[in-house]
């Protein structure tokens, strides 16, 4: 199968440990987690072969991601819905390292979520949304023009929708805040048990 100049070798369950670093150093992701959700992506261009991390969406296409600047589809591109039990408000993601930084964050996931993996797609879920009556949406999309414009597209169509980039204003994205967080959370010095001294005993003497 050959796709975009990329020729495809294989696709596996398991992630090679420098993708494995990739995600769980770099992006601060639970890669308990996160596993479900990923493969690995072998393919080869020009004699050269690659291996990424794919996220699978609806239409049996992969969205990948290098453990460097790589970023990637194996067609067709489509969104991906993630625990799909109609329940509202729906969780939506722009990306899905955005997708995976919200399993990691949360200690029990109770929502249905769905990943765009490109603001393009807006008008995809849309659709998917309305075929399942949704109207109540939170919106963890990215702090720059093409997230607010979304935003204001989801809000025309009618839906009901919690800005949820609010909450990590002043960061690119959700990811990048996760790893702030992290990385605060690591730089705190350990602080040392503290030396609980005993009670003075007092001996009372029988006269």
């Amino acid at each position: 199968r050959t796709n975009e100049g990329r020729k495809l070798i294989g696709i596996s369950d398991d992630l090679p440990p420098h993708l494995q670093d990739y995600l769980t150093k770099e992006r601060c992701i639970d890669l308990g987690r996160a596993r479900p959700f990923l493969r690995c992506v072998r393919y080869e261009v020009q004699g050269r072969t690659y291996e990424v991390i794919g996220f699978a969406n609806a239409s049996g296409g992969y969205e990948l991601r290098g453990a460097g600047l790589f970023k990637g589809t194996l067609a067709p591109k489509d969104i991906t819905p993630a625990f799909p039990d109609g329940r509202q408000p729906v969780c939506i993601f722009e990306g899905f390292m955005d997708f995976l930084s919200f399993l990691s964050m949360k200690e029990k996931i109770g929502s249905h979520c769905l990943v765009m993996n490109t603001v393009a797609n807006v008008g995809r879920c849309i659709r998917y949304l309305r075929e399942r009556r949704i109207t109540s949406l939170r919106a963890f999309l990215d702090n720059d023009e093409a997230g607010r414009r979304t935003l204001g597209t989801f809000i025309g169509a009618g839906f009901q929708v919690d800005d949820m980039s609010i909450y990590y204003r002043g960061c690119k994205d959700l990811n990048e805040f996760h790893v702030s967080h992290i990385r605060r959370l690591q730089e705190q010095p350990i602080q040392p048990p503290s030396t609980i001294k005993q009670p003075h005993t007092i001996n009372l003497k029988r006269r």
